[in-house]
């Protein structure tokens, strides 16, 4: 079979692949309502868009929706559709409503994808559903894929056990099944994957922080991927999508910490990948490497509208270089420059190569000790600085420059992902005086920052 090559061609690679998905407005739309109070004291379902667009207001002003008028809502009812108390099974009815609709939403392909490849998942919710109530969801989505599908994902699953060294006791296929899911194939693999909702009961209710009580979630998901991985000596990737730009923002800063040891913690683990579906024409993709091991490593991928390529977080922990004005090699990376790095001497090659001194003409002391301004004559702190500043930060540079044009296209999100993946960059720099310097010299000498944003100069005005 076609598929069977292109599995056993991946599978050779000595890499498994591995998915973590929120669900709503990110695998499905779900039809799910939240129940708001009337005026006259009935309940009226709203969607969780329309929620997104008046929670504002609710208890705090009238107003009308669907030909009522809402006053506000009871928490300790109005979300009862997302937990399991007075419908085990309301999951996956909302479930089979939505499929019926084809209310598919940006990661539904990719969902589909893991199913039939047989990569373990998990699913990682802000519902308060329990495990129980969510696999059934999904062996729902599994019992309404067509054959060629279920063919697929069977043939996956067949291939994994042989790869971990498994055996099953039955010989029942597909075809013979009425009900696929229930299948020992399917049950076992299921048994793997990860069912969370992060509001359940059994998890302590609503969490104060649903974006930290997610990468918690999404930590021991990568816990057991890297053990999976160890058991047959392959590398494992990760990936994680989620239409919340909160999450997304957080899970990157969370996966891509310098304080966060990736080797100790997850050896296996090469790579994260995570999605942003929020915009579906606009999926914003961000890929952070564990084992750097050059400057051609700091790829920051996407799916994304052209013009758009630079929407996207940075890689923190390797990509923020500092200049340390008490060092002989200027750049370092972040974090104790006796760490064991077996790439810091890379980095310091390069950092030298890129620092080369000169003594200024006017103060006569070398570029980097340099008592001249901004007005020197000679230009020195201008020429010193821009040839230490990161290639990186440049690009950054000009593409936030760039989003801030009239005749710019991609909205005011792309604008502001812009900008802080720029000042992100920046931030890296040791020195606010350095800081200073590089951003007036990058608004003099490669572009010029607009007038409404003029206040950035002045956050980083230095110390005298």
């Amino acid at each position: 079979m076609k598929f069977l090559k292109k599995y056993n061609e991946s599978v050779n690679n000595g890499t498994l692949l591995y998915y973590a998905f929120d669900w709503d407005d990110n695998i499905l739309n779900m039809p799910t309502e939240i129940m708001v109070q009337t005026k006259d004291g009935d309940e009226v379902g709203m969607s969780t868009s329309d929620f997104a667009v008046y929670r504002s207001k609710l208890g705090k002003e009238e107003f009308e929706y669907n030909g009522q008028t809402i006053v506000g809502l009871d928490y300790s009812t109005a979300f009862r559709n997302f937990r399991d108390e007075a419908d085990p099974e309301i999951f996956k009815k909302d479930v089979a409503k939505a499929l019926e609709l084809k209310s598919f939403a940006p990661a539904w392909k990719d969902f589909i994808e893991c199913l039939t490849n047989g990569s373990v998942f998990a699913i990682i919710t802000a519902r308060g559903h329990e495990s129980e109530g969510m696999r059934k969801g999904v062996e729902y989505v599994i019992d309404s894929l067509d054959k060629e599908h279920k063919s697929k994902m069977h043939d996956s699953l067949l291939m994994f056990l042989q790869l971990f060294g498994k055996s099953r006791g039955g010989e029942d296929t597909h075809e013979s099944l009425s009900n696929f899911s229930k299948s020992e194939l399917v049950q076992n693999y299921l048994d793997l994957c990860h069912f969370v909702g992060v509001s359940a009961p059994s998890r302590g209710g609503s969490p104060e922080n649903p974006e930290a009580a997610k990468e918690i979630a999404l930590k021991d998901f990568i816990k057991d991927v890297n053990e999976y991985a160890s058991k047959i000596g392959y590398t494992a990737k990760v990936g994680f999508s989620d239409d919340d730009p909160g999450n997304v923002r957080h899970m990157t800063h969370s996966l891509s910490s310098a304080e966060l040891n990736h080797e100790e913690l997850w050896p296996y683990v090469t790579e994260f990948i995570i999605k942003d579906t929020n915009k579906p024409e606009n999926v914003v993709k961000t890929t952070i490497p564990t084992r750097v091991k050059s400057y051609n490593d700091f790829n920051e991928n996407q799916s994304q509208t052209p013009g758009l390529e630079s929407s996207i977080m940075p890689f923190a922990s390797f990509n923020n270089l500092m200049i340390q004005s008490d060092k002989s090699d200027r750049f370092t990376p972040g974090g104790d420059e006796m760490r064991q790095d077996p790439y810091l001497k890379q980095l310091k090659n390069k950092a030298k190569y890129l620092t080369k001194e000169e003594n200024c003409d006017c103060c006569n002391n070398i570029e980097s000790e340099c008592t001249c301004d901004d007005d020197c004559q000679c230009k020195c702190v201008t020429e010193s600085l821009v040839g230490r500043v990161d290639l990186g930060l440049l690009l950054k540079y000009k593409k936030w420059l760039e989003s801030e044009q009239p005749d710019y296209f991609g909205g005011d999100r792309d604008i502001e992902l812009r900008r802080k993946t720029f000042f992100d960059g920046l931030d890296g720099y040791s020195s606010i005086d350095t800081r200073a310097k590089i951003l007036r010299i990058l608004d003099s000498e490669v572009g010029t920052i607009p007038s409404n944003r003029s206040f950035y100069l002045k956050m980083y005005k230095p110390n005298n």
